[in-house]
């Protein structure tokens, strides 16, 4: 299966980067972008596979803009960046939603 555990790591990721924001340099925010455009690359793969999105334009449009402005973004001030990663964080849970409201029922054998 896709991965929410790769949604949640990259959400744990985002988090942790928003609390100590400070401390992050520019090749650091550089690093978190790429991981966030590697999970997008996961995500879009897997609902495009499994048929859960019929048009993956829009999530292919993000994971191109992204790409073409890692190195803008990561230059944005503290404040801009938390507000940029803020909006991924809430754009991963929505996927992870979308997907899990859409994966097959787990049935649990009880013997």
């Amino acid at each position: 299966m896709w991965s929410s555990p790769l949604s949640f790591e990259i959400v744990t990721e985002i988090r942790l980067a928003r609390n100590c924001l400070a401390s992050f340099s520019y090749h650091d925010r550089r690093r978190l972008l790429r991981r966030i455009v590697e999970a997008l690359d996961a995500i879009h793969d897997h609902a495009a596979a499994s048929g859960l999105i019929s048009d993956p334009a829009g999530i292919d449009r993000v994971i191109i803009s992204t790409s073409q402005s890692i190195g803008q973004i990561a230059q944005l001030t503290d404040n801009e960046f938390r507000v940029v990663i803020e909006e991924f964080d809430t754009l991963f849970r929505k996927l992870s939603q979308t997907v899990l409201e859409h994966a097959p029922p787990i049935s649990i054998a009880v013997h």
